[in-house]
Order: C-alpha cells, then structure tokens, then sequence
C-alpha cells in the first residue's frame, strides 16, 4: 500500500478512477493500460505528498489578544466591514 492508511487509499484509487475515465482514449491507446493506470496511480500519490504551497505554509492572523488565529477568521471579519475600514 502506497499510503499507509487505508482511508487515503480509497481516495488515491477514486481520483486516479476519475483520471483514468477522463483520459480513456488514452489509457485504452496503451500498450499496457495496467501499467498505464499504476503510473497514473504512483503519480498522483507522488503529487499528494508533495503538495502544493499553500498546504505547506499555515497561515494565521493576530487576533487582538496576541492569540493565533485562522485565517477564515480573519477574512469573514473582513469581509463583514465596510470597505472604508478594510
């Protein structure tokens, strides 16, 4: 098992099933479409566990406490004032 944990698995198989749906022609055009889908498969565990910069980076606001914050938070607050005060 690639993951480790089961529950990811059943994700990584339902997304790469999605994939492997929207690009048939290509995997069916394959000389091997098993091996075509484990790549498909590999491939998409490997951008999993890389993942993108904005779930590597934890962004937070201050709140007036000096307490950390998440920033949904912060944006609803945002959001909510008059645009003079933003």
């Amino acid at each position: 098992m690639l993951t480790g944990e089961p529950h990811q698995a059943q994700d990584l198989v339902q997304e790469t099933m999605v994939r492997v749906q929207l690009n048939w022609r290509r995997v069916a055009r394959a000389d091997s479409p098993e091996r075509y889908v484990r790549r498909m498969l590999t491939n998409q565990y490997v951008d999993w566990r890389r993942g993108s910069w904005v779930r590597r980076v934890l962004l937070r606001g201050e709140s007036r406490a000096g307490q950390p914050r998440p920033v949904m938070a912060t944006c609803r607050e945002v959001s909510g004032s008059r645009p003079r005060h933003r």
